[in-house]
Order: structure tokens, then C-alpha cells, then sequence
């Protein structure tokens, strides 16, 4: 996370693993491989005060389409080692948006991403 070309964290993992959305949410999946990412899926989760965007990258295999209603156990892809990626990994971003879809804290270095580690819960 400490990088300022890296907008989220990494953990390694082998190419195959099962993804899970890990929210209750809607998937976007593109049509088209992203510069960097190659194959990705985002997660969308609506709350009363904006909405928190997930976004799951370096994947291998995405298994749900855009538009996909998932739950937080519902697999959405599997890791792999894709285009900019060094090594297999899941990379993991997440940011979040007011209640009008603007970035909250747009000006600094990540457009926005916050570092998710806070925000998981203990299991």
C-alpha cells in the first residue's frame, strides 16, 4: 500500500484460489481488459450514506456477469497472475462515495482508495 503508483494491497496467493465478494452487492465485470488489471470485477455495495466500491483484480477466471446481484459468500472469480502482475497475487482495492456517487477524498495520491485492511472484520 506504502507506493504511490499502487492504489491497494496484495496477497499472494496461488493462481486458481476462490474469490468471494465478501459484501452483499453488484457486480460490474468489463467487457474489455483494463491496462494493469487485466481481468477484474468490481463489487458495489449501496448503504444510507453513499456506497463502497470493492475492486478484485489480476484475476484468472471471473465467474459472475455485470449486473450480478452476490452475496458476501458468493465466488466472483479465481486469482491468477495477470498482465502487470509479478506474481500470483489477488490485488485489493477498495473506495469509497457520498449519497450524490462522488469520490469521498478525491485529491489524494489514489483517487480516492482507502487502504481496506481497517475495514475487515476480524473472523
Amino acid at each position: 500500500w506504502g507506493m504511490k503508483w499502487h492504489d491497494g494491497v496484495d496477497f499472494a496467493t496461488p493462481v486458481g484460489t476462490p474469490v468471494m465478494a465478501g459484501i452483499e452487492g453488484v457486480a460490474t465485470v468489463p467487457p474489455f481488459m483494463k491496462w494493469w488489471y487485466w481481468n477484474y470485477v468490481k463489487i458495489r455495495k449501496t448503504k444510507p450514506d453513499g456506497f463502497t466500491e470493492l475492486l478484485f483484480a489480476h484475476l484468472d477466471k471471473v465467474l459472475v456477469k455485470n449486473g450480478q446481484k452476490v452475496t458476501p459468500e458468493t465466488v466472483i472469480a479465481h486469482t491468477g497472475n495477470t498482465w502487470g502482475s509479478t506474481w500470483p497475487h489477488l490485488h485489493f482495492s477498495m473506495r469509497l462515495y457520498d449519497t450524490k456517487g462522488n469520490v469521498i477524498n478525491p485529491d489524494n495520491w489514489y483517487k480516492g482508495m482507502v487502504d481496506p485492511i481497517p475495514y475487515f472484520e476480524k473472523q
